[in-house]
């Protein structure tokens, strides 16, 4: 924190809309405190949508071009997004991280600045059957801090894609991706003269580490009360995507995900059951596997009256032989969510109440003692809208986290006021 440990940070966002043609959404960012942060809080950007093909993009924004290649990184830049009918050409350009030099008091690394580009063109109907080919590209700024260091050494990384969408009939969907990534740990380290490519590309040396990565969705839907979702997904050790910034590697996992409506589509059931492990080419220790299931009901009981409950469970568990080195954490978490719908007070009111409860339990008896907790949450949401276009909201919330050395409680109120 600042010297005075205090700082300001406001978020703005406000949307022009012209004659249902030019839709002008503008985002700003603002903080007093700028501290070291890898992408500067003070922030405008504005992403106007012209009609219904063409988006622009300028100053900061963020867009998503495909599961593997690019999607959650928030740029400094421009770029454009064409979707004339089943057409579509998107490329973008900017800076994804600005440069902080180290910090010799907090022991705190340099980073360097990293400058990116992304484009995507592809051709079909999204919801039905199409293609696309996607390119992202990132290269750190060797030059973007003062420090003379090997501590930290710049990357660049080159990401290729594929993927598409087939329809097959009226029941199954099938959504895939294929991806091959290069990266680079060291830019500086000796090229491969064998193999050749422009500098705006990727340029290869001994540092350079090539993998892929690929996914896979089939949606089965062969009634309107049911369906079924099987999905796959394998990253490479070696595959590396600077376009996501925790996208995790050396992964293979399934998923089955069936859906019911029952009660005339009052009750609707999801579930998701599905299992993750590593180590794909025993180049680790020991492997470790992930269970992960959830199940979540939305019952409709009638105009007036509904009610949500929702189930998650976690399990990771470690193989290794050592059995003090052994993971095995459990996550799990229960929510149950009455809600309500009536007419009083001179408008419309809707009162939402949520209880939920979460547990995690390690049974390492080395990282128990600060991992072990259990969080209580309740949360009582109620919203007052009039005919007049004015509308209150008013939200509490009660929440308890046990550890074995801390007890924390927060009490949060806020009320908020509109009217349009």
């Amino acid at each position: 924190t600042p010297p005075t440990g205090q700082y300001e940070v406001a978020v703005i966002r406000a949307n022009i809309s012209l004659y249902d043609l030019v839709d002008l959404p503008f985002e700003l960012y603002y903080s007093s405190g700028q501290f070291g942060y890898q992408q500067p809080f003070n922030q405008f950007g504005v992403s106007p949508r012209i009609s219904d093909w063409l988006t622009l993009h300028a100053g900061y924004f963020s867009t998503q071009f495909s599961n593997l290649s690019y999607g959650d990184l928030r740029m400094l830049g421009g770029g454009f997004e064409l979707t004339p009918g089943n057409f579509r050409l998107k490329a973008v350009y900017g800076r994804t991280r600005q440069p902080v030099e180290a910090d010799r008091v907090s022991f705190r690394p340099e980073v360097y600045g990293q400058n990116a580009y992304a484009a995507s063109i592809g051709y079909g109907n999204m919801s039905k059957t199409y293609f696309n080919i996607n390119v992202f590209h990132a290269i750190d700024d060797s030059s973007s801090v003062k420090t003379d260091t090997i501590m930290v050494l710049p990357n660049e990384n080159l990401v290729t894609s594929v993927d598409l969408g087939i329809r097959f009939g009226r029941f199954v969907t099938f959504r895939g991706e294929a991806a091959l990534s290069a990266f680079s740990s060291n830019t500086m380290a000796t090229p491969i003269d064998a193999i050749a490519l422009p500098e705006l590309i990727f340029t290869p040396n001994n540092s350079t580490r090539i993998d892929g990565a690929a996914r896979a969705d089939i949606n089965i839907t062969p009634s309107k009360y049911w369906s079924v979702l099987l999905s796959s997904k394998y990253v490479g050790p070696g595959f590396t995507t600077l376009g996501y910034a925790l996208m995790p590697n050396d992964l293979m996992e399934f998923t089955v995900s069936p859906r019911l409506r029952l009660l005339k589509n009052k009750l609707n059931i999801r579930s998701r059951v599905g299992v993750r492990y590593n180590n794909l080419r025993q180049s680790k220790m020991s492997t470790t596997n992930r269970f992960t299931g959830m199940l979540n009901a939305n019952w409709q009981i009638n105009k007036h009256v509904g009610l949500d409950v929702n189930y998650n469970k976690n399990q990771i568990e470690s193989l290794h032989k050592n059995d003090t080195l052994r993971l095995s954490n459990v996550f799990s978490s229960y929510s149950v969510t009455p809600r309500f719908n009536f007419n009083a007070l001179g408008g419309t009111n809707n009162l939402i109440f949520t209880y939920s409860f979460q547990d995690v339990s390690d049974q390492n008896v080395f990282t128990s003692l600060v991992t072990d907790n259990n969080t209580h949450t309740a949360t009582l949401v109620h919203a007052l809208s009039h005919a007049n276009s004015l509308s209150l909201t008013t939200t509490a919330l009660f929440n308890r986290t046990l550890m074995n050395a801390l007890d924390s409680r927060i009490f949060h109120f806020n009320e908020t006021v509109g009217y349009r």
